[in-house]
């Protein structure tokens, strides 16, 4: 976070090299940010860190949450406030309109839409590694003493209400005088925008399906990867035989 305190003060010789690559980003960034996406973007980050630094206390500890706080606590670890604050970079949406119901209400169900998709596409590669308890389908198959399928059936029913939700959510938004109606519209589009953008990603890449991403999206099915624990920390290669 210091980095980003810091923007214009090269770090120190020796350090870690993110921390200069995070400085030099946000140097760039703010040069055409406006001051409002600034503080967003740096509340989000601050959040999102802390988030991840318990979510690694949770695994040392070997701790299942609930699925009502999981929720609320992958939302953080999913850096929503983060990431959809990079929609308004070069908006200027004031706070009293951004914390409007109806937009939080949509950048909720968005997050969720997201998170939860997203555990499901990773389960898979995670139960492999031995790395899925901070993940819904395990907090469901935890709390509902269910199986994998159920578990997915149970993600199934919750996106599909998130869905809903983030329909009538903007549907619900009111009328701004210009140019302010055009910025929201903009970022509500953006948001939805970024949802629909993870699906393509997920199938499209090779991150959680190999080369099996389209056809898996295709068939809907996939068969789960035997238990092989990783050794070190960093991207995983799928064997996509194994799908």
């Amino acid at each position: 976070m210091d980095a980003f305190g810091n923007p214009h003060t090269p770090r120190p010789k020796g350090e870690w090299i993110g921390r200069e690559v995070a400085r030099q980003f946000w140097e760039r960034t703010i040069r055409n940010a406006t001051a409002v996406s600034q503080k967003r973007f740096i509340q989000g980050m601050d959040e999102f860190l802390e988030a991840v630094v318990q979510e690694s206390i949770d695994k040392k500890d070997r701790r299942i949450l609930d699925i009502k706080s999981y929720i609320v606590a992958r939302h953080r670890t999913g850096a929503i406030k983060r990431i959809f604050s990079i929609l308004q970079l070069g908006l200027d949406i004031p706070d009293e309109v951004i914390s409007h119901p109806a937009i939080q209400e949509m950048i909720l169900a968005a997050g969720e839409l997201l998170n939860l998709s997203n555990d499901i596409f990773s389960y898979n590669l995670e139960q492999q590694q031995g790395d899925d308890l901070h993940n819904i389908i395990t907090c469901v198959m935890n709390e509902h003493h269910t199986d994998v399928n159920g578990a997915i059936l149970w993600v199934q029913d919750r996106l599909v209400g998130a869905a809903d939700r983030f329909r009538a959510a903007m549907a619900a938004l009111p009328q701004w005088e210009e140019p302010l109606n055009a910025q929201v519209k903009a970022y509500c589009d953006g948001v939805g925008q970024w949802v629909r953008g993870l699906d393509d990603w997920t199938f499209e890449s090779e991150r959680y399906f190999g080369n099996k991403g389209l056809e898996i999206k295709e068939k809907k099915w996939m068969l789960l990867l035997p238990k092989k624990y990783a050794t070190e920390v960093g991207c995983v290669h799928v064997d996509s035989s194994l799908l």
